[in-house]
């Protein structure tokens, strides 16, 4: 049977029993005449009930049609816990920065962007622990200083529980890397990648973009499009070439890792970029 009506005269469920799923994902529309207005009513009678429209194959193939988008839409939802667990895990450059930007607006400090992706990988292994969550003691504010005090430097970032320690350490070629910070090595990986492989330069670059950031492009307006309030946080990487700094250690990590796929280069072995909690 192409169509189905189950009605009790007030409300009316219509259905396609042909579809695949349970009765609830086979029903298109339930209508309850006294919960909806009459334009309402007769819009939906005329869709699916209609003669002429029932006898042309107008009603079936938009009840069709109907339930594909439903079927979409169930399928979209059910993927959303998916989605959003990922996220986390793999914290986007986008939803670190906004979280960073909210901080420095709500206390006119702007924090690290690996203390922002530090803090979503704890809140995400918090969550997953209920248990552990429900037990941690709340703390009573600590008394205001009678001076207000200097922000203090960014110290390490908390790992999480059963994370082992590591060091920055990277290499070239079997030649050790150096630099004050992540960023100074994270530039200077680059520049020999670009260096050692100059007719890729722009391979790279094109490995390096993200959904809605170059991080290297020809000028500091492309790194970061749309973003001039960035525009600081651009280096030069080579003559011609800029990379944008403003990114949180798991994307440098990816950038570096992209640049040598794009120049045949094995990461891991002939460049090393170990980052804390990457």
């Amino acid at each position: 049977m192409p169509f189905a009506v189950l009605t009790d005269g007030r409300t009316w469920s219509f259905y396609l029993p042909s579809a695949q799923g349970s009765y609830e994902d086979r029903r298109l529309y339930k209508l309850d005449l006294l919960e909806r207005s009459a334009d309402e009513c007769e819009r939906i009678f005329s869709r699916y009930l209609a003669y002429e429209r029932q006898r042309s194959g107008a009603a079936q193939s938009d009840a069709q049609q109907d339930y594909a988008s439903r079927a979409n839409e169930r399928m979209a939802s059910d993927t959303l816990a998916r989605a959003w667990s990922e996220i986390v895990t793999e914290p986007d450059p986008l939803l670190i920065e906004l979280l960073v930007e909210r901080t420095e607006a709500l206390c006119g400090i702007r924090p690290p962007l690996e203390a922002a992706e530090n803090f979503i990988l704890q809140s995400q292994a918090t969550a997953s622990t209920p248990s552990e969550r429900q037990s941690v003691a709340v703390k009573p504010p600590l008394q205001q200083p009678a001076t207000p005090a200097l922000p203090q430097p960014s110290r390490e970032p908390p790992r999480l529980k059963g994370e082992t320690s590591r060091k920055l350490s990277a290499s070239f070629r079997g030649e050790a890397v150096a630099g004050r910070d992540a960023t100074a090595i994270f530039l200077e990986l680059l520049r020999r990648l670009v260096r050692a492989f100059p007719d890729r330069t722009e391979q790279i670059a094109t490995a390096a973009k993200g959904r809605t950031r170059n991080h290297i492009a020809r000028t500091p307006a492309e790194v970061y499009p749309g973003r001039p309030d960035l525009t600081h946080t651009v280096v030069e990487l080579i003559p011609g070439w800029f990379v944008g700094t403003n990114i949180a250690n798991r994307e440098k990590h990816r950038i570096v890792k992209a640049a040598c796929e794009a120049c045949g280069v094995a990461f891991g072995r002939d460049v090393v970029f170990d980052l804390p909690n990457i």
